[in-house]
């Protein structure tokens, strides 16, 4: 049976390849990018240094928001009018790259965060078979149905109600907020089949990145990777930046500025969150192909591109970074140490982060 793959972010990247390889006589897979054009920067070269352009790519292009620029009160007049056209928007989308799909399976590897997923599956349920691969490792919480808190999160609810469909619920995970999640009425009437977390690490055991890299990183000694860094997280990109600024100095004591590299968040970019030193590699590469064994450390304020890492330290500056509350500061390192498969390192100071640096060096010699 044909596979289509719903591909949003890069967490999932190495589970689509897998998927798309398929097995013989299998024909090519369909991967759908909603709304994520660096992942479809990346997917094409990989579809031509390993697929032979046998993959077919779908990239849907993202609903644009009238809201930009509103302020305030004003902000409240452009809702009605963003739920008609991102409607208009979804139902066009729809028609003009999915509508023929029928007879297929259809993965797709989370149950949160997005109201595109869930109106895309619900149309796509008709005529295939979803299957749900989870992303969750066993000792994280996962995202689970959220009753609306307060006056927005239930004004959000509505929004979602009414722009992807009113089965939808919303949900909570480790951020304040709700946001969009797919219920287990959905779950139990219209998936077909679920793949456990064991059963999808079972099936990635073989999985060799090396076969998939388009970039070598191999010069490098230290990689910074950045990551978003919102008003809910931090509430002084300046003392961010004045942060960052130090860990620079101190790279620059251990490593020439040549032997270190940085990778903006592929859509977030904000300079204060980023080194003042070093090589900018491409930014729609996804950090785990980024690895390499001629890197020494890792580092990311708190990035889960760190949370893989084997070979090299791991080292996230949770610590470090001004964030809003300490509550929310433990929050992000929990997220991460839940999720890494080794140690990651948390320094307090930056005279802790020196010390650090001397010992990855003495352990890569």
């Amino acid at each position: 049976m044909k596979r289509v793959i719903i591909s949003e972010n890069y967490t999932s990247i190495n589970t689509t390849l897998v998927l798309a390889e398929g097995r013989e006589p299998d024909p090519p897979a369909t991967i759908i990018i909603p709304a994520n054009f660096e992942l479809f920067k990346f997917l094409r070269e990989i579809n031509e240094k390993n697929f032979g352009n046998t993959l077919n790519l779908i990239y849907s292009e993202p609903y644009r928001s009238t809201m930009a620029g509103a302020r305030g009160i004003r902000r409240l007049l452009h809702v009605p009018v963003d739920i008609v056209r991102e409607r208009r928007h979804l139902k066009r989308n729809y028609a003009k790259y999915l509508a023929e799909i029928q007879g297929c399976e259809v993965y797709f590897f989370s149950r949160g965060f997005s109201g595109t997923r869930y109106y895309l599956l619900k149309k796509l349920a008709r005529r295939n078979k979803l299957v749900y691969v989870s992303h969750t490792q066993p000792s994280v919480t996962p995202i689970s149905r959220h009753a609306p808190g307060n006056l927005a999160e239930l004004v959000a609810l509505v929004i979602m109600k009414l722009t992807y469909g009113r089965g939808i619920a919303m949900g909570k995970f480790f951020y304040p907020h709700g946001l969009p999640f797919i219920p287990d009425r959905f779950m139990e009437r219209e998936v077909d089949r679920a793949i456990t977390w064991e059963e999808k690490e079972a099936m990635m055991k073989d999985f060799d990145v090396g076969r998939f890299r388009v970039f070598d990183a191999g010069k490098y000694e230290a990689i910074y990777f950045g990551h978003e860094m919102g008003s809910e997280t931090v509430a002084d990109l300046d003392g961010v930046e004045k942060v960052l600024t130090g860990v620079t100095e101190i790279l620059l004591k251990h490593f020439p500025a040549e032997r270190i590299a940085m990778k903006q968040h592929p859509l977030h970019r904000e300079e204060k969150t980023m080194l003042k030193a070093g090589d900018i590699l491409p930014s729609y590469i996804p950090a785990e192909f980024l690895r390499h064994q001629g890197v020494k450390v890792y580092l990311s304020p708190y990035s889960l591109a760190i949370v893989n890492i084997t070979d090299g330290r791991a080292i996230s500056l949770a610590n470090l970074i001004p964030v809003v509350s300490q509550e929310r500061r433990e929050m992000l390192k929990e997220l991460l140490v839940k999720q890494s498969r080794t140690e990651i390192l948390f320094p307090e100071t930056l005279e802790e982060l020196d010390a650090m640096l001397v010992d990855a060096k003495r352990q890569k010699m």
